[in-house]
């Protein structure tokens, strides 16, 4: 005999949290998906009443579903269950397979750009300036996440389930940070070097002593290798579900550490290194309308200086900035919204974070442009791709006619 059953409500009892009522009805939802998947499956009967999950939520008299809409009912409930896990969580989804695909060719043609830039520092130039220190440095930056570039595109292809074990995993986190903060902090050193060459150029500057110049990098390197340790062990792998996740949002027990991470990536390798550089951009711009008495040749060499930090600008914007706003708003969305809205959203902003990756990572293949139209000693070292001009070749940042000041701004 069948009757009317009301919507099926958990109570919060005396010490229980929101998160136990929930994980309560959850299981209560499973109970009732087997009851009408046994029902639809081996059974040609009309079932006892019971009460069974749709779309808007539990209804009543399940005896009043007609043949033809009930494997719409099952398929609600299929898709609602698929969403969370047990434990109050967001199950993770597979990601589109262009991902893995175009991350590979990214890293394929940033190894090739970033080998060649570095043979040509290491073997090609005998005598490097303070700038060309820097360029050096990022393009060792550019170069420190590339090895696991093909694990994440793996890691991907296989839906998101790393199977490489806790260590590679904070390997993989530690050098991406590395790469991504540190190709933040060099581009910006190199902003401020341009800056100080034309702004400063009749004046005393340690970023125009080679000797500071290094020791600032081997500090740059020192933080990096810290801020990629704790970034490496605050994020490990962990299972949601009976999939491994690594560095992703579905692991909400690091929330918090997501949180933190997150404000402290914007602010020290976003929006402070873009703001220096565009300070020094409009310094410099400012510099060259006021010039007087200056040589053609001098002030070509300054116009070099000031796009060389342009495009930094275009780096920081084409590749850094859609990360930065994509994770920010992704954290808080997990910070603050409730598991409903995150099974609805976080997903789509997994995959635009890691579409955001693979544009981040095209930096590695900008940078070597940077090297080539903005050093005039890098083009001398590529004898195959530079044609000799009538003039006689001096330094791409020099400031004065005098070949000393050239030597140090370059």
């Amino acid at each position: 005999m069948n009757s009317s059953v009301k919507p099926f409500q958990f109570e919060p009892e005396f010490g229980q949290t929101q998160e136990d009522v929930t994980l309560k009805i959850i299981k209560r939802k499973r109970q009732e998906l087997d009851t009408v998947k046994f029902w639809i499956t081996d059974s040609q009967e009309t079932p006892p009443s019971c009460v069974i999950l749709t779309q808007d939520g539990f209804s009543a008299n399940s005896s009043s579903l007609s043949p033809h809409n009930k494997s719409t009912q099952v398929s609600s409930v299929s898709v609602n269950m698929n969403n969370s896990s047990d434990f109050g969580t967001c199950l993770p989804t597979a990601q589109p397979i262009a991902i893995p695909v175009l991350m590979c060719v990214v890293c394929f043609t940033g190894f090739l750009l970033n080998a060649f830039s570095l043979w040509v520092f290491c073997c090609r130039m005998s005598s490097w300036s303070a700038g060309t220190v820097l360029q050096f440095n990022l393009a060792l930056s550019d170069a420190v996440g590339i090895p696991v570039s093909p694990l994440m595109a793996a890691y991907f292809a296989l839906g998101n389930d790393w199977p490489f074990g806790t260590v590679l995993c904070t390997v993989k986190i530690a050098l991406l940070s590395s790469q991504f903060l540190g190709s933040s902090i060099f581009l910006t050193l190199i902003s401020v070097h341009r800056y100080t060459a034309v702004v400063h150029f009749n004046k005393s500057c340690r970023m125009k002593n080679k000797s500071f110049i290094k020791k600032l990098c081997a500090a740059v390197w020192l933080f990096l290798f810290a801020h990629s340790l704790a970034y490496g062990f605050a994020i490990p792998s962990t299972k949601v579900g009976k999939i491994t996740q690594c560095i992703s949002f579905s692991q909400r027990s690091l929330t918090n550490s997501f949180f933190v991470l997150s404000c402290v990536l914007v602010c020290i390798g976003f929006l402070l290194p873009l703001s220096i550089s565009g300070t020094c951009y409009i310094r410099v711009t400012n510099a060259l309308t006021r010039l007087n008495n200056i040589t053609p040749k001098s002030f070509k060499i300054k116009l070099k200086s000031q796009r060389m930090i342009r495009m930094c600008l275009v780096i920081f914007g084409v590749c850094f900035l859609p990360m930065n706003v994509i994770r920010t708003t992704s954290v808080a969305v997990l910070k603050f919204s409730s598991l409903s809205t995150q099974c609805q959203v976080i997903p789509y902003l997994q995959t635009a974070y890691y579409a955001s990756w693979v544009v981040a990572g095209l930096n590695c293949c900008l940078d070597p442009l940077l090297y080539y139209f903005g050093s005039q000693n890098f083009r001398d070292a590529v004898p195959s791709f530079h044609v000799k001009p009538v003039e006689i070749q001096q330094s791409d940042t020099e400031m004065t006619p005098t070949a000393a000041s050239e030597d140090s701004a370059n």
